[in-house]
């Protein structure tokens, strides 16, 4: 008779004790008798054998603690007690132990033994060995747990969505990401979870992997948060179960916000520095007979020529001043310019510059906040040419809030542990998406009247380039536009910053 067969004919109960321990000799698995204290009062041989102990030392009421750990009777004695007529009857987990400390699980099922009275005065068990079942839930628990950490481990968020549009699960770099509670989001539709991250696309990836594509990649943005937005690379492949049939999908998002920039950066580094070795050598040729120009007009002017004749020679002066000007400043651009470098507030920099343009601001309608950290802003720099930067864009914001008759300029700076930022933000008309790429580059400029050269942002970038630092533009979701100045942080030093071109000039009148 099967193992099976005999723990059922156990658990429909076997009243007497003679019959029992008949029926107990010829199982292989382990049998015994329990009186209602957990005293062990009999053993069968499968039994005795495993643990080493007598018979003498069953008969003499050896307590089942010394053969069993982990041994809880009250809870066996409880389920026997009951449920009597479940198949189960008392059922507990523990391990046996032998005389020489081997061990080994076991499962057991227990029935009351009826008194004369009708109550309990003890229980039979029946234990099973359990190693092997051990074993397979030890080896799956640890796969559980290794797929777990590999899930959380790897490289992007990843996030796992069954066919029926519910979310099965997700790593923490998803949930860090995107904001996201895990917990509160299982079992959820994508829909109402993941809205602003990848449900508004007009072809939802897994309606595309249920509808045969065996993998989906590309890039994509979508929202880290409600006000920011990074790029992601976003690969999707089919989720199936151990047939191979499709049960949802895998995503996986990974940022490449910072690949993106990098990438623009040496383009446009690459691009600028091409134009600015092609506008070097047409600018040194260009500057000469301007030179020329210069000389001799102001040689005419000066030896007496009639009004109308000197009226003309004043206009061809002054053109060839400003092409002459326009030369130097794209050779400025092209070589760089020497620089005298100290640690200057950048704070104290941007109050310098409202101020010599408060003035303007004010006849303009513009009206100027002012958001600068606490802490102080120190930079290793020239303050000459970081001054000329901020007075560059800043001038750049009032030009595009001048043609909308007045608006607002909000100036921030922010310090992390080693950068320090500047956003200057106007309420403009914003820059076209095709030209955002092209604001830096030499002589582009989005002024109809054309009364600058187009060089102003392109020597700010040189600017902060040759400082280590970043400059970029974006357009705000309620209009105007955003620069955004990165410079690397210093100490502040005890030596007193230079003054800027600002000061001087004020000095100067």
């Amino acid at each position: 008779m099967q193992l099976l067969d005999k723990k059922w004919e156990f658990n429909q109960g076997v009243e007497e004790e003679s019959s029992f321990r008949k029926f107990a000799a010829s199982l292989p698995c382990f049998a015994f008798e329990l009186d209602n204290s957990g005293k062990l009062i009999y053993a069968n041989a499968a039994l005795l054998s495993f643990t080493g102990h007598r018979i003498e030392e069953i008969h003499s009421g050896s307590n089942i603690l010394n053969i069993f750990d982990s041994w809880d009777f009250e809870l066996l004695q409880n389920g026997a007690l009951n449920r009597p007529s479940e198949s189960a009857g008392g059922k507990s987990e523990c391990e046996i132990i032998s005389k020489i400390g081997k061990r080994i699980p076991i499962e057991v099922f227990a029935s009351t033994i009826g008194g004369e009275s009708g109550k309990s005065i003890g229980l039979r068990c029946i234990a099973f060995d359990i190693s092997e079942r051990k074993r397979i839930e030890s080896s799956i628990l640890q796969n559980a747990l290794e797929l777990d950490r590999v899930f959380n481990t790897a490289s992007g968020a990843m996030c796992i969505i069954n066919k029926d549009f519910s979310i099965r699960r997700m790593n923490d770099e998803f949930a860090t990401t995107f904001g996201i509670d895990p917990i509160k989001s299982l079992g959820r539709k994508c829909n109402e979870v993941l809205a602003r991250i990848c449900c508004d696309r007009v072809q939802c990836p897994l309606t595309q992997i249920l509808g045969g594509a065996n993998r989906i990649e590309q890039e994509t943005e979508a929202e880290i948060s409600p006000a920011e937005k990074a790029n992601f690379h976003l690969t999707v492949v089919p989720y199936c179960d151990r047939a191979g049939t499709i049960i949802g999908m895998v995503s996986n998002f990974r940022n490449i916000t910072e690949i993106k920039l990098i990438q623009r950066q040496l383009q446009q580094a690459t691009l600028l520095a091409t134009l600015g070795e092609m506008t070097a050598g047409i600018a040194h040729e260009v500057n000469n007979p301007l030179s020329s120009i210069l000389l001799y007009s102001e040689l005419l002017m000066a030896g007496g020529a009639n009004p109308k004749i000197r009226k003309d020679l004043k206009l061809i002066h002054d053109e060839a001043e400003r092409a002459s000007r326009t030369m130097s400043e794209l050779l400025n651009y092209a070589r760089g310019i020497n620089t005298s470098m100290t640690t200057v507030n950048l704070n104290t920099l941007v109050k310098k510059v409202l101020e010599v343009r408060s003035y303007q601001q004010n006849v303009k309608n513009i009206h100027v906040t002012r958001n600068l950290s606490r802490a102080g802003f120190y930079i290793q720099g020239d303050s000459n040419q970081i001054t000329q930067v901020i007075m560059n864009i800043v001038m750049n914001a009032e030009d595009s809030i001048n043609e909308k008759k007045g608006g607002d300029i909000n100036i921030t700076t922010e310090i992390s542990s080693k950068w320090g930022r500047l956003f200057i933000c106007d309420s403009g008309k914003g820059i076209k998406e095709e030209d955002l790429q092209k604001i830096f580059f030499p002589f582009f400029t989005t002024k109809k009247n054309a009364q600058r050269s187009g060089l102003g942002l392109s020597v700010c970038y040189g600017i902060v380039t040759r400082h280590h630092g970043f400059i970029k533009a974006k357009n705000n979701p309620s209009g105007g536009t955003t620069f955004i100045v990165e410079l690397p942080l210093v100490q502040r030093v005890s030596k007193k910053p230079g003054r800027t071109g600002l000061e001087l000039a004020r000095e100067h009148d």
